[in-house]
């Protein structure tokens, strides 16, 4: 699994040299993705674990692992497709929301 990681970590760099102007997009390649965004700090950590939800079709969600060097940010992981959702359950489950049974107007009588 370790090795997994670090081809995917090395293929991934690789890839996002190659890809220079695709930023904060997944790249899937069968079950690994990689995602490289620019928006790295001082205070982002070096090394950490990560995970990505897909706010939309196919609703990828994978766990994986992140490293900064200097302001860029490289996400490399596993993950899994759910094809089967609808659009509002994507969207809810992606961003850990739930529908309720109480109406607006009373909520708003809370």
């Amino acid at each position: 699994m370790i090795m997994l990681l670090i081809a995917s970590l090395l293929i991934g760099l690789c890839i996002s040299f190659i890809y220079i102007k695709a930023l904060n997009r997944v790249f899937p390649i069968g079950p690994v993705y990689f995602i490289r965004r620019d928006n790295g700090s001082k205070n982002t950590p070096v090394l950490c674990k990560a995970f990505m939800h897909e706010i939309s079709n196919p609703w990828r969600r994978g766990k994986g692992i992140q490293m900064r060097i200097r302001s860029q940010v490289l996400q490399v992981g596993v993950c899994k497709k759910y094809p089967d959702q609808r659009e509002d359950e994507g969207v809810l489950s992606a961003i850990g929301g739930r529908y309720m049974d109480t109406e607006v107007k009373d909520i708003r009588e809370w």
